[in-house]
Formats: structure tokens, sequence, C-alpha cells
């Protein structure tokens, strides 16, 4: 009988559906054809691009079918060929190569943000298709590509094992390197909210305490990387205290340090949370200014700088001509580039896109900055900027922005970014109009007239003023409005008449307004403006609200209705970024820490 079943019917032997017992199918593909099917997913998982509708909960279910466990909760090896002993071996290894400890000892519930005990863990994709079976972890073993996201965190327990064989399997591929020395807790959040556990599965009041990386730690890993600069494509760095951040800036900066030839993204972020930025000033020991890389990085194409004080005249910062988005964030005074330097480093990156300013910018006052000239010798107080895209300032004086606005020519500028504290009545005279501008070239013309998208987190200034802001943005499409921050008729005026110049109000301010993002705002309130402006003729067409605004089911539902698109978002309290929507011309808030075309902290 048992013979019987063992043999298919003939009706069903060349099913295609079927798969022949004892073969693997999938094994039967070339090495080459399963390289690329695993490099598909890593891709697809590093950018979160997982194309289910299932939720999270779906999804850990998902990725328990990859596992294959069995009641034990042991891994069970697809393949007929493998050992016990070897499946022992493996079950092991991918311990060691998921979290670089001795596999002998299972993973401290801190080891990764998916751990729920201390003998569960879930290896990311290709620590798990390279424990699958002999034949795949050979593949995967010989894919390089498949190593050459280096990612550690504060919560990593002894990662040096791991990063060395990581090092070795990535072979001469360029590498992307995410450093963050932050604790748990301050980096994910993963200590926060209500919940009686979190992702790393520690309660609320767990007696585990977390600790940030230590400067050692730090210094061993930068040891193992730093002779692989050569083939560093982006480096990040989350630092939460001044010393680790010089443990870093001070390797980097040693004269065995090679250049950076591929390096294309450098992001150093000093997240100490003070009222104020970090002054050397009064910690001699780190007031240095150094050259990273031996001044040596010529492909950088995105450069983030929080906190970090560096020589502003070395090679990749003055003569990048590649540069894209450059980011200078809390600097204090004494640190910060002369007016010199700075404009150097904007006047030799022709390609700059995005540029931003948080608590950051020329060393000094605009009085100080002194004046340039053009290619013919005449005045000219500034720089152009003819590919400047996208400016976000923040949490600079009002007088600062204007003087610099003064020496910025940005004919293409489309989106604007502004999060100022103090009146800024006389800013927005400036941003409306040529005032007192003098010395300005011929090409000069007004920024707002090319402004397509717009994000106020904070400008303080009476109704007249923000009438004269709408009255020069007819072509703006999307706007972005934290009215915590922000007075009422920022809101209002988006439902009133304008006057026009032949004394008639037939038109509504911001006529091209298609897309709406607001915090602060009630549901009654957008009903009310989304009626308006269809009977107007500028109807809304998407709108984001925050979530923390308490609007009803019933305006989710209204609105959905009288919308191509509504959502909601949840703002975040601290910090928070600004992402344009490119496909649907939108805009919308997202909690900070994730990538974005340009930031407002």
């Amino acid at each position: 009988m048992q013979a019987d079943e063992d043999q298919a019917p003939e009706h069903l032997a060349d099913n295609p559906f079927l798969s022949p017992r004892h073969v693997c199918v999938v094994n039967q593909l070339p090495p080459e054809l399963l390289s690329q099917i695993f490099e598909f997913g890593v891709t697809n998982v590093d950018d979160g691009e997982l194309e289910s509708d299932a939720n999270e909960a779906d999804e850990d279910e998902i990725l328990a079918e990859y596992w294959n466990k069995s009641r034990d909760g042991r891994l069970v090896v697809q393949d007929e060929n493998t050992s016990q002993l070897e499946q022992t071996r493996l079950e092991k290894s991918v311990i060691e190569d998921t979290y670089g400890g001795n596999p002998d000892v299972p993973p401290s519930p801190t080891a990764s943000s998916s751990s729920s005990s201390s003998d569960s863990y879930e290896p990311i994709f290709q620590v798990l298709v390279s424990h699958v079976c002999r034949h795949w972890r050979e593949v995967a073993l010989s894919t390089p590509s498949l190593w050459t996201n280096i990612s550690v965190t504060a919560n990593d327990q002894s990662p040096f094992n791991r990063i060395e064989v990581w090092l070795i399997r990535s072979k001469t591929l360029p590498i992307d390197i995410f450093i963050d020395s932050e604790p748990l807790s301050r980096s994910q959040g993963a200590l926060s909210g209500s919940d009686s556990s979190n992702g790393a599965g520690l309660s609320s009041d767990s007696d585990i305490v977390l600790k940030s990386m230590s400067e050692s730690d730090l210094a061993k890993l930068l040891d193992l990387l730093i002779p692989h600069v050569p083939r560093w494509l982006s480096f990040h760095l989350d630092a939460v205290s001044y010393p680790l951040m010089f443990t870093c800036i001070h390797l980097l900066s040693s004269p065995s340090t090679p250049a950076a030839e591929c390096l294309r993204m450098l992001e150093l972020y000093h997240h100490e949370d003070t009222d104020s930025p970090f002054r050397p000033a009064d910690h001699p020991q780190y007031g240095q200014h150094l050259t990273l890389f031996d001044g040596k990085a010529p492909r950088l194409q995105s450069i983030a700088l929080w906190g970090v004080h560096v020589d502003w005249s070395q090679g990749w910062l003055e003569g990048n001509v590649h540069l894209i988005d450059l980011e200078l964030a809390y600097h204090s005074i004494e640190v910060r580039p002369s007016w010199a330097a700075f404009s150097c480093i904007l006047r030799e990156s022709p390609n700059l896109e995005t540029l931003t300013l948080s608590s950051s910018g020329p060393a000094g006052e605009p009085h100080e900055w002194g004046v340039a000239t053009d290619g013919e010798n005449n005045a000219f107080p500034g720089v152009e900027l003819n590919g400047l895209k996208n400016l976000v300032l923040a949490y600079l004086p009002p007088s600062y922005v204007i003087g610099l606005l003064r020496r910025l020519v940005i004919p293409c500028l489309q989106s604007l970014a502004l999060d100022i504290e103090d009146d800024c009545t006389e800013l927005v005279q400036h941003l409306v109009g040529p005032g007192s501008r003098s010395s300005l070239p011929t090409e000069w013309k007004n920024p707002l007239s090319s402004l397509e998208n717009l994000k106020l987190a904070g400008l303080p200034c009476d109704g007249g003023s923000v009438s004269k802001l709408y009255n020069q943005l007819d072509g703006l499409k999307s706007l972005n409005l934290d009215m915590n921050f922000l007075t009422r008729p920022f809101f209002q005026s988006l439902s009133a008449r304008r006057t026009t110049s032949d004394g008639s109000q037939n038109t509504i301010y911001l006529p091209a307004l298609s897309s709406l993002t607001t915090c602060g705002i009630s549901g009654d309130e957008m009903r009310e403006l989304v009626t308006i402006r269809k009977e107007a003729g500028h109807p809304l067409k998407t709108v984001f609200m925050d979530e923390a605004d308490g609007v009803s089911d019933q305006d989710v539902s209204w609105l959905r209705e009288h919308l191509d698109r509504f959502d909601m978002f949840a703002s975040s309290e601290d910090e928070y970024e600004l992402e344009w929507s490119e496909d649907s011309d939108a805009s919308s808030l997202s909690e900070a820490g994730e990538d974005s075309e340009w930031e407002d902290v």
C-alpha cells in the first residue's frame, strides 16, 4: 500500500503544479539566477517595499513561514542531504551571523528590535537565506552584494566579528555604513508609549538599562571600517554626545585614513539633548576643526553635518562639483564657517539642489560678511544659485535670514520651508518685493515667483503681511501649515477673496493650490475650507491632517468623499521632516529619522 501511495498517478506525473518528490525545484535554478533573486529580496526588504496589504502581524506570520520552524522551534532545513550535525551548526551560526556574539549564548532581548524573548530571533534577509540549506548558503556567501549594507546600533552585542565577516563577504564592492550610537529608547522610541511591551520584547518597566555606545567601542568599530574607506558609498553616524562624534571625526582625520574616492553620502548627526548648540570653547579638548579623508571625497553628493566641527575649507566641501544636497545644523557661532568659506562652498557647487540651514550658516552678522564682485567687478554681495530648488531655513533670527537672502540669487526655487520664531514682518516684506535690495544682478527675480511648495512651521507676522505673502504665490501647488505656531490668518486667508489690481475681488488666494497639509486645524474648519474653495472654482484635491487634532470619523468620511485623497498622519513632538511627493504633488509630514529629499528640524 505504501508503495502505491508513493507512486503518483499517471495523469499527475507531468503536472507542472506538483513538485517532484524528494527534489527541491528552486535548487534546479542556475546559481546566477538564484543569486539575483537573493539580491532582489535584500533590495525590497531594505527599501520597505513588501508588496502586501497585510498588517504587521501578518508580516510576522509571513516571516515565520520563511523560517519553516518545527514544533520544537528548530529551523527545518529543506535539504535531505544536510545532516543533523550540519543543521545544528547552521542554527547556531545564524545567531552569530546576525548578532556577532557567541553562537552558544542566546542573543540578548536588546540585540534586535524584532526579538521577543531570549531564544526568539528573526534574522535579516541575507542571513535567513544563507541558512536554509548548504546550496543556498554557498550561493549567498558567494554573492558580495548581499553583504554591503553594514548597520550597527548601540544595542548590538559585540558586533565586531559580524562586521569583519561582512567586510570579507562584500569583497571589493562599495559598502553602505549606518552607525547609531544611541540607546534603543532614544533612537527607536522602543521604551515609550502605553504598550506593555515594545519592539525589543522589553516591558516598559524593564530593569534592563540600555546604554549608548562607548567611545572605545566606536573606535574599535571604526578601526575595522577605516581601511575600507576607498569603497565607502555612504556613511551615517548618530552620536548621543560630542565625545563620541569627536572620536569619529578624529579617526577619520588621521593621516593614515585614505581618500574616500567613491563616497556619495556623508551624514554626521550630533544629537546631544541640550538647550543650545555644543560650544567647543567650553571643551577645549574638542575645539579642533578637522580635515576628514585627507580632504578628498570627490564624489560626495549629499552632506549633512549636525553640530560637527570640521575644517570648512577642505576639498570635499569647497570644491565639490557633484554636491546636490547640503544640510548644516546646530552650529554655535564660533564654529560656523566664515562668509568667505560658506559662499565658496555654494559657489563651487553648481549642481546644488537642496540647502538646509537650521541654527547654522555663515558666522557673524550680515553686516560683517562684506561684498563680493561679479564677473565684471561690479559689487554684488552674494552668490548665484541657479540650480537650487529646495531651501530650508530654521531657528535663525529674521535679520540673519534677510541678510542671507539678500546675498542669494535663487531664480529656480521650487520648495521653501521656514521655521522662524521672532517677528517676521520685515522678513515677509523682503520676500514679497525688492525693498532695499541694491547691487543685485539684472537677472534677479523674486524667488516666490517660481515657488510650488511652501512649508511654514513658524513665521510670526500680522494679517496684512500674510496677505502680501499669499498675493505673490499664484503658482503655489502645495502648502504645509503648522497652525500650532502660526497666526490664524495663514489658514483663514485660504478661503478669502483677494483684491486685484483693478479693485475686483473675484480671485481667491493661492488659485493653483491643490494640496494642503495642516497641524492644529479641526475637521469642521477643513470641511468649510474645502467647500469654499470648490465653490470658488479652485478646489483642493489632497489634504493631510494631524491625527492629534481630533478629527471625527464623520469628518474623515466627508473629506474622503469630497477630495481625491485624504489621509491622517502622526506628527512628532520633537522634530519632523518634510517630504514632497512627486507622484501626488502633495506634501506630508512624517516622523523624524527617515530619509527625505529635505528636512526641517
